[in-house]
């Protein structure tokens, strides 16, 4: 009876031993995941070149892009220390005296259109403060 019982609990370990390796050989993110995580890289990659083509074109030596901070206390729970969070952009343009603001996807712009650098860019085809 003894080693019945031995047996059985041999055959218990090795069965509960067998069912835990089979979890962990199926566990991890399903093809969805990894479809989502190709398009946000391709994504992410289209934002940045586009960004790298706007910085590299702007002929303006006096326009400067900023971002636009908002403070943010601590909530209720006090789980978060105050801090500034990046809201927004603002691009502004020393020879133009104007400024392109987007804030929470809202952009306001009171850019001016006699800019002579602007001009001269706007003739050229190249991206200025006014156009973007």
């Amino acid at each position: 009876m003894k080693t019945k019982l031995n047996s059985l609990l041999t055959r218990g370990a090795m069965l509960t031993v067998a069912v835990a390796l089979g979890s962990i050989a199926f566990a991890g993110p399903g093809s969805q995941y990894w479809q989502q995580q190709e398009k946000l890289r391709a994504e992410n990659a289209a934002k940045a070149k586009a960004a790298a083509v706007a910085k590299s074109v702007t002929p303006c030596s006096s326009c400067r892009t900023m971002p636009v901070l908002e403070f943010s206390s601590a909530n209720v729970s006090g789980k978060y220390a105050p801090n500034f969070v990046a809201v927004g952009s603002k691009h502004e343009c020393a020879t133009c005296g104007g400024a392109i603001t987007t804030v929470h996807d809202q952009t306001t712009s009171n850019m001016t259109a006699n800019c002579p650098i602007c001009a001269k860019a706007k003739a050229s085809g190249a991206v200025c403060c006014t156009t973007q």
